[in-house]
């Protein structure tokens, strides 16, 4: 990890919800989930190193249904994944952390028995209960430092109300594992899967938590093994090119925060590994509170990974820093042309990149940090071809940011 990432994650103080555009598109087709619950979550970036642990919760909203839920942390320049199914049953919630161990590796850390560790039900508990109540650890490995975290719920069925015995609920996926759904009662699950993610430094004791990117309606109709990869766009009711349709934006506005208020952290991911990011550039325009258009001295890095982190520069074509403005990040070109799961329909995006963005300002106080605030950064759709028609997209949705807590850091600014 840079040392610049290091540097600002080592001192955040809490992080907070802010506006999020959302799309929509015609024929149910996935799109972005407006309430934060759906059936594909993306926690777009977790950090460690330096203190920092990542708390993942999955929650299933169902009150009647159990889940089985593919889980993938990937690490940020390949896309390379660690994968494991977790069952949850109605109303049930899943928490794990990453983090590095005494050694210094990443690794996926929990006790909860919804996690299964082996293909005969042993779960995470289970691993618990046998070794005097440490903890199951998966280890991630070199490269796993940073990254982000897919989740797609993959088949739902009623085993009865909760609470709905874990082993129960694996026994019964496994009659059913590898085969088209719907199969033995469980069909394609709702837009029932919803979650967050805490981040807190154990050496300085602060915190605080984002939402995870929810898509709707991706519709996975295929039960997976333990242990098997799962490519987002195959063995669902939408292609891999339906999903970077669902989440293409270009012209990302990032509120900009400089010397001597603080420093902008800006975020790529793009989930769907659809290669969409391979010789990508963009361009940085730094606008400034007076509206004077400027540039950053040296331009920001330009070559993007499935997971990118740039630590905007202080430096400026002014030939000094400002504290406050915004950047316009441009992309170039357009992604691939591609056809939807049905085989026919041809779907084309003729502009932007289908990547998730995140904002995180880190401001200053004299000599100190007095805060972070972390968000999902603002753009506008790319056009997008249905069959040769275009797709309309609603005005964006805002998510109002929730009240600080009193010390919680400088969250509404």
């Amino acid at each position: 990890m840079k040392k610049g990432v290091l540097g600002i994650l080592v001192f955040l103080i809490s992080l907070c919800f802010v506006a999020q555009a959302f799309a929509f598109n015609a024929a149910n087709r996935v799109t972005i989930a407006p309430n934060g619950e759906g059936d594909l979550l993306i926690f777009p970036a977790y950090f460690t190193g330096g203190g920092w642990e990542n708390e993942v919760t999955l929650i299933n909203t169902s009150q009647t249904d159990s889940i089985a839920v593919h889980v993938a942390v990937r690490r940020a320049p390949d896309s390379a994944e660690k994968d494991f199914l977790v069952f949850l049953s109605p109303t049930d919630v899943f928490k794990m952390i990453i983090k590095q161990n005494e050694q210094g590796v990443p690794v996926v850390e929990t006790s909860d028995g919804s996690l299964v560790i082996r293909n005969d039900c042993y779960t995470a508990a289970d691993y618990v209960a046998a070794n005097d109540g440490q903890p199951y650890q998966l280890e991630l490995g070199p490269g796993w430092e940073t990254g982000y975290i897919a989740a797609i719920a993959v088949a739902q069925t009623n085993l009865g109300a909760p609470p709905v015995d874990k082993a129960t609920i694996c026994n019964n996926y496994r009659t059913v594992m590898a085969n088209i759904l719907p199969v033995g009662g469980w069909v394609i699950p709702d837009n029932v899967l919803t979650g967050t993610m805490e981040i807190y430094n154990t050496q300085t004791a602060v915190r605080g938590a984002i939402k995870a990117f929810a898509l709707k309606d991706y519709d996975n109709f295929y039960a997976p093994n333990f242990g098997e990869t799962l490519v987002i766009g195959q063995n669902a009711n939408n292609s891999q090119i339906e999903v970077d349709a669902a989440l293409v934006n270009d012209n990302v506005v990032v509120p900009y925060v400089g010397a001597p208020d603080g420093q902008t952290l800006f975020t790529a991911t793009f989930p769907s590994v659809s290669g969409a990011y391979v010789g990508r550039t963009a361009s940085y325009t730094l606008i400034d509170t007076e509206e004077r258009m400027g540039a950053f001295s040296p331009p920001p890095k330009v070559t993007f990974w499935e997971m990118t982190t740039i630590v905007f520069p202080q430096d400026t074509t002014w030939g000094e820093p400002i504290s406050r403005g915004w950047v316009l990040v441009d992309y170039n070109g357009s992604i691939a042309a591609g056809v939807a799961a049905d085989g026919a329909t041809a779907v084309a995006v003729n502009d932007g990149v289908p990547a998730i963005h995140t904002v995180m300002h880190t401001i200053f106080g004299g000599n100190a940090i007095q805060g972070v605030g972390w968000f999902y950064a603002a753009s506008q759709m790319g056009n997008i071809l249905y069959g040769g028609a275009p797709v309309s997209h609603y005005a964006p949705v805002n998510i109002p940011n929730p009240p600080c807590a009193p010390g919680a850091g400088f969250c509404n600014y």
